[in-house]
């Protein structure tokens, strides 16, 4: 378990573990973002869309972010050892191509990455993160 001392308050970052399923970590990403007043919008996947006959692109990341400064990103979550599908590949370049910036997140550690190579965590912030390998 990882401490992060964020301001006033302290959050519970697992950064480095192998996350069980992808689900698992989106829960601790979803839950980090909401802490920094970060909005994330879950993309649904194919599987969840089959079930109320709706339709969704294949391949689509998994989260938009939407940062305080108005600023979007896509994020593709994945587990280690997780591979991105054909499909994901060609929606992350088509993306790409139309100047998106996304991203394939394996931890809160990553993610605080993203954050600064977006420019809303800067390093000297990300320094004062109190940062333990389990």
């Amino acid at each position: 378990m990882e401490t992060i001392k964020w301001f006033d308050d302290e959050l519970e970052i697992n950064g480095f573990p192998e996350y069980k399923s992808e689900r698992e970590l989106e829960h601790e990403v979803m839950g980090l973002l909401i802490k920094l007043k970060i909005l994330p919008v879950k993309i649904p996947n194919e599987s969840t869309y089959k079930h109320f006959g709706g339709y969704i692109l294949h391949g689509v990341p998994d989260l938009i972010v939407i940062l305080p400064t108005g600023r979007v990103f896509w994020v593709e979550l994945k587990r280690y050892g997780g591979v991105l599908s054909d499909y994901q590949k060609e929606a992350h370049e088509a993306l790409r191509a139309k100047k998106q910036s996304v991203y394939v997140v394996h931890s809160l550690v990553e993610l605080c990455n993203v954050l600064v190579n977006e420019g809303f965590l800067d390093k000297i912030t990300l320094k004062k993160f109190k940062l333990k390998e389990n």
